[in-house]
């Protein structure tokens, strides 16, 4: 916490006047950045653009903010194990992010079963946790590229794909 006090500009007494733990802190950030990249998701969601590119834009949208704030995509992909307040949380931050992507999936693979659009969504997600992991340690590909390669695997198999029913 003295840490971050001085790297927030503000005495350690005034950090807890808003934080009563570094695990409130660590949950609110969380929760936090769960929001920021949701309502992003959604406005690029609410386009109009051709479906390939607002798969293209949400993918980068989301790579763009690991590229831009590596600590903050640490925060999001990496909880602490043996918290289980954090580890409910970040359940709860997931939640929301698989939900996003199915209803981005939804326009994508219209009558779907909704078994099918969450099996899909969580695949996707955690695709996309996986290959941010991957670029946070292996930091030398270009954001454009790595956008590519998941737009080219995930796209063709979307466009391929017949419309699964219950």
């Amino acid at each position: 916490m003295d840490r971050i006090a001085a790297l927030a500009n503000v005495t350690k007494p005034a950090l807890y006047d808003h934080f009563p733990s570094k695990q409130a802190l660590f949950l609110t950030v969380l929760d936090s950045i769960g929001d920021r990249l949701l309502v992003k998701g959604e406005l690029i969601a609410g386009a109009n653009d051709d479906p390939e590119q607002k798969f293209r834009r949400v993918v980068d949208a989301f790579l763009q903010f690991v590229e831009r704030e590596p600590d903050a995509a640490r925060v999001l992909l990496m909880v602490p194990r043996g918290d289980s307040v954090a580890a409910k949380v970040s359940r709860e931050v997931q939640a929301d992010a698989s939900a996003g992507i199915a209803g981005l999936l939804s326009s994508l693979m219209p009558r779907s079963a909704p078994w099918c659009l969450q099996a899909a969504s969580e695949f996707l997600k955690e695709g996309l946790r996986a290959i941010a992991e991957w670029w946070l340690e292996n930091p030398g590909a270009p954001r454009e590229d790595v956008v590519n390669v998941v737009t080219q695997l995930v796209w063709r198999e979307l466009q391929t794909r017949k419309p699964q029913r219950r």
